[in-house]
């Protein structure tokens, strides 16, 4: 199933909702359900100033993104993170707001296409676009886990009601990821690389490494195990008998955050849509501990991620907490308005 918007051609066309309606549809019932869950909506600026000072993540983020010179020569980046500028809002404005503050935001990011994406790409177009808009939600100043077992109940909550019933979140850590990475004895271009490969889904690279590294014998296979797209949480079994070998006790802390996550979506009757994946690395790397993107049949990109983001928080000088996530409104829009018009011409595929 393409990812991209049927648009039909035949006299059955006034009878297939056009992508607009259904766009509307889906932004309209994912916003209700957040507010109802407690979310204020936020309005995201356009673009914001570019900061040369800036914390060099941050800066990296703005480097990357697409500038305009303003009527007195400033320099202004269009938005190429709503995390980024959610955050903000919460530290400015916000920030003597009650917390927990839970937020949510529609918008357009503008940002070329990652080089390591242009694989999951799912056309020609989609490798070129420039924008794409999305729909997020976060959570500032809420302590412990249960913040991310939100978030994640959330998620697939937004999802279930898009009109995509077949969808699957993969969970993953951070944490987990920094113990494997310690344990192979990685130095700090080594960790790039291996974080690198995994973004690729390059797995050949990633054998490699563990070969090559210190870790032998079964010790090895459990790494390969943990990181090489488990179907079950066969990858929790392998942490844990890896975590021997962890002096930080990030590994089990890893652990404990997801199994709380998997045990907050069964209670909400999501669990069948859980998997736990211990090689899921993020594209933005503010990302400090449970991470999650969601995937579904036909669409080999996600279409929706998120995460508990601190280090973002720590970057703009707050020890605040924050977790969030945002869904892919024009993949999704894509799947529904072909499935819709596959639906409406017999199942037939144009």
């Amino acid at each position: 199933m393409s990812c991209m918007p049927y648009y039909a051609t035949d006299e059955n066309t006034a009878l297939i909702p056009s992508e607009p309606a259904i766009r509307r549809r889906v932004e309209s019932g994912v916003a209700s359900l957040l507010a109802a869950l407690g979310h204020t909506e936020v309005a995201i600026p356009t673009m914001q100033s570019y900061d040369p000072e800036a914390p060099a993540p941050i800066r990296e983020m703005m480097d990357a993104g697409y500038k305009l010179v303003g009527p007195g020569a400033e320099v202004v980046v269009l938005r190429h993170d709503l995390t980024e500028a959610a955050a903000a809002i919460a530290q400015g404005e916000l920030a003597s707001s009650p917390r927990p503050l839970k937020l949510f935001y529609s918008g357009t990011v503008f940002r070329p296409p990652h080089p390591a994406e242009w694989s999951i790409a799912t056309s020609p177009w989609e490798r070129g676009a420039i924008e794409t808009q999305q729909l997020g939600a976060e959570i500032f100043g809420g302590q412990g886990r249960s913040t991310d077992v939100a978030a994640a109940v959330a998620l697939a909550r937004c999802l279930s009601i898009t009109g995509i019933s077949d969808f699957q979140i993969r969970i993953g850590h951070m944490g987990a990821l920094e113990a494997v990475t310690d344990v192979l004895e990685l130095n700090v271009p080594g960790k790039v690389q291996l974080g690198s490969a995994l973004l690729r889904h390059d797995m050949v690279a990633v054998s490699r490494m563990i070969a090559a590294s210190s870790v032998h014998g079964s010790d090895c296979e459990l790494i390969r195990n943990m990181l090489f797209f488990p179907s079950g949480d066969s990858a929790l079994a392998d942490a844990h008998a890896l975590a021997r070998l962890d002096q930080s006790g990030r590994l089990h802390e890893a652990i404990r955050d997801i199994h709380a996550v998997l045990a907050g979506l069964a209670c909400c009757d999501m669990r069948d849509h859980a998997v736990v994946d211990l090689g899921l690395v993020r594209r933005l790397a503010y990302y400090t501990g449970t991470v999650f993107e969601a995937f579904t049949p036909g669409c080999p990109a996600p279409i929706a991620g998120g995460g508990r983001y601190d280090g973002l928080l720590r970057l703009m000088g707050s020890s605040e907490p924050a977790v969030g996530f945002a869904v892919e409104l024009d993949r999704i829009v894509g799947i529904c308005t072909k499935a819709t018009a596959q639906s409406r011409n017999g199942g037939m595929s144009r």
